[in-house]
């Protein structure tokens, strides 16, 4: 996206902002985390999915179709707009603080729905802690703009000045996409090729899009990645960054 609004406007040195869409993608997590806790409530805590839950409710990272299914529903904003800030690129210690709360809350909710108090309580309690989350986040973030002015000079320092966008106007004014024209492809062989895979417990946009994987060779993978850098476009791919970073050089493996 950074680069098409790039090359179609002339502004090399664009930026998104990052922190726009971290903020509602941290509360997407939280959201998902709470609906989950409601419905496995009755599973002993010993199960694994509840333990798989609860071992990390908060973090960065994601998969396209998440990210995706972000922008389709609270769009883009510039980098100006919503600067980043010292906990936006630095976010270890929110998370930490975030999980402490989310597995607070979780506890709580389980406990709620396993005495007996009912559905619409239950959810009541829930949204409280959803705009706690909400709180919270405005104060490390920034509060996300409902409407903005976008001015720019592009790089023949043309001044170009639009008034009263939202972001999600924005986005569809400056960034037409459509996510649906691409699919993720991966190489799991301990899996039937040719196939699509999901990751139900990953799909934490409410009535976002889903996650899909083409399970397919590895070297149709690799044709793939390289006609799409060759034909000029961004290839997205996931990894263990931790272990697949070099900070010093740059490079981040696939």
């Amino acid at each position: 996206m950074r680069h098409d609004f790039a090359k179609k406007y002339n502004v090399k040195d664009f930026q998104f902002s990052q922190n726009y869409n971290s903020f509602y993608d941290r509360l997407e997590k939280a959201n998902k985390f709470y609906e989950t806790v409601i419905e496995t409530a009755v599973l002993p805590f010993s199960d694994r999915h509840v333990a798989e839950l609860f071992s990390m409710p908060d973090g960065d990272g994601g998969q396209w179709a998440n990210a995706a299914a972000l922008i389709d529903k609270y769009g883009v904003v510039p980098r100006s707009i919503m600067p980043e800030t010292y906990n936006s690129e630095k976010t270890d210690e929110i998370s930490e603080i975030l999980t402490l709360k989310l597995r607070k809350d979780g506890l709580a909710l389980r406990n709620l729905t396993n005495n007996g108090i009912s559905k619409a309580e239950v959810n009541k309690v829930k949204k409280e802690y959803l705009n706690q989350v909400y709180r919270m986040l405005v104060y490390v973030f920034g509060e996300p703009p409902v409407n903005f002015d976008f001015e720019y000079r592009d790089d023949k320092k043309k001044y170009h000045f639009d008034r009263n966008l939202t972001p999600k106007s924005f986005y569809e004014k400056y960034i037409p996409r459509q996510w649906e024209d691409y699919v993720c492809l991966t190489n799991a062989p301990d899996h039937e090729l040719e196939q699509v895979y999901g990751l139900e417990s990953q799909d934490y946009i409410f009535n976002g899009q889903k996650i899909k994987f083409v399970n397919t060779d590895i070297q149709v993978l690799k044709d793939a990645a390289i006609a799409q850098m060759k034909n000029g476009e961004t290839v997205w791919f996931g990894n263990d960054v931790s272990k697949d970073e070099n900070r010093q050089q740059g490079e981040l493996a696939l």
